[in-house]
């Protein structure tokens, strides 16, 4: 026998995997050990043991993975020279692609020129129309520079955090249309981070997202435009398996629903960590959190990683923080050889099936919000908040019996901790609004706000 054939002479055929061979027998006798047995959990049923005899996905993971990731750092700055101070230190620190929020009291144009961000991935967002001159002046810079400039304007992601349009429905809808045409980007950007934050599943957030891409998509059709590309903003949980999964199950989705425009749109997937599971005691444990988080958003494929502070929750942007947010992943891509990884999912049948699993979800979903009208209708009828609360209600009340376990908080709490906040729970706007808002809640929130008080007495 050579050393070829006796390497895998001991391992099983693979015909003793299923119900009626080997290791289904043993399976079987040991069917009373709750890890054992099927469980569900987003919505999935989750088996005890996977193998391709009896795989039923019919989703591939081999297509569209990028070939590199790109360390991603959020710039949030309140004035000119701590904007520039902070790029400096970014782009110094080893990161590919910069996120920009468009404020008056900053002039971008003139700070990208005085930078060398040749290659870069330059993203801004404006939460108002910009001039047709900004738009311009900002082009003109970034091509000089050599970077890839993505402006970013999403009426709908304003509506879905407020409440309100900024003029009317039908106004800034058709103002979102004359930005995509000025900006000459032939793209757009779905940012979805919020759904995951304020409680929703996985499914129900990608399921979100492709919808609200579909309101885009039927403006430009019906304009006779279509993009050459879209990005997907999403937040990833603590959930590993199950977020490598929903990556490479928006890629797929994205796919299928652009499809049906002609022509099968590219897209780019950026990622950053739930801000969902952070906690302000143990708060260093936020590290070990997005970390993870990193983690499954490059083996799920994302194309950039945007990481959190790990004081995200309590403090202001600060040097310290927004430094150990990418210092986390360079160690992932220089130290761990994240940076070498090709599709490292695919053939993995556990995350296949997920992946098929939670398409199926999605499909189911996204199917009822367009047969309810789309997904401004359903934001409007408030089937996308209802959903959603149901989907938090329900996580809430895990974590408050314990079996959602955020440690150091619901459990293993150390409980000589003072905090070093009053903390930062958000007052909700109770003000009238067009559609309800969608709220972003932390798990903890309850549970912190209670020891706080506890410790005050």
């Amino acid at each position: 026998m050579s050393q070829k054939e006796n390497l895998f002479v001991s391992f099983l055929e693979s015909n003793q995997w299923n119900s009626a061979g080997t290791v289904g027998k043993e399976i079987s006798k040991i069917a009373a050990d709750t890890s054992l047995q099927d469980r569900v959990e987003q919505g999935v049923v989750v088996k005890p043991i996977y193998h391709k005899e009896n795989l039923d996905s019919k989703v591939s993971l081999s297509n569209n993975f990028p070939s590199r990731w790109l360390v991603g750092q959020i710039i949030v700055a309140g004035t000119q020279e701590a904007c520039l101070l902070f790029l400096n230190k970014a782009l110094k620190g080893g990161v590919d692609a910069l996120t920009f929020f468009d404020k008056k009291e900053i002039d971008l144009a003139t700070l990208l020129k005085g930078v060398k961000c040749k290659s870069k991935r330059i993203e801004i967002v404006f939460s108002e129309l910009p001039s047709p001159s900004n738009l311009e002046g900002l082009i003109s810079v970034c091509d000089k520079n050599g970077a890839s400039l993505w402006l970013i304007f999403d009426p709908i992601h304003d509506l879905i955090k407020s409440g309100n349009w900024k003029k009317t429905k039908e106004n800034d809808l058709q103002d979102w249309l004359k930005f995509y045409v000025d900006s000459n980007s032939k793209s757009f950007k779905v940012a979805g981070v919020v759904f995951q934050n304020a409680g929703a599943t996985i499914a129900e957030e990608i399921a979100f997202c492709l919808a609200q891409a579909n309101e885009y998509l039927l403006i430009l059709s019906n304009e006779g435009i279509q993009p050459d590309k879209v990005c997907f903003e999403v937040s990833i949980g603590e959930n590993y398996f199950f977020e490598i999964a929903k990556i490479h199950a928006l890629r797929s989705m994205w796919s299928l629903v652009s499809s049906e425009y002609g022509n099968d749109i590219p897209c780019e997937i950026i990622a950053q960590p739930s801000k969902r599971n952070m906690t302000l005691f143990d708060f260093n444990l936020n590290m070990l959190r997005s970390s993870t988080a990193a983690m499954a958003a490059i083996i799920g494929g994302a194309n950039v990683v945007n990481n959190l502070p790990y004081d995200e929750v309590f403090n202001p942007s600060n040097d310290f923080g927004n430094r150990i947010a990418r210092n986390q992943l360079l160690i992932l891509k220089h130290e761990s050889c994240f940076d070498k990884l090709e599709n490292p999912a695919k053939g993995a049948y556990f995350i296949e099936q997920l992946v098929n699993d939670l398409s199926e979800n999605i499909l189911e979903i996204f199917k009822d919000i367009e047969r309810l009208g789309g997904f401004i209708k359903c934001l409007e009828t408030g089937y996308v908040q209802e959903r959603i609360l149901i989907s938090e209600q329900e996580e809430q009340k895990a974590f408050d019996q314990g079996s959602r376990i955020l440690v150091g908080t619901n459990k293993y709490q150390n409980l000589s901790e003072v905090p070093i906040a009053d903390l930062l729970f958000k007052s909700i706007n109770h003000n009238s609004t067009s559609i309800r808002p969608i709220i972003e809640k932390r798990l903890s929130e309850k549970n912190e706000l209670k020891r706080i008080e506890d410790g005050k007495q």
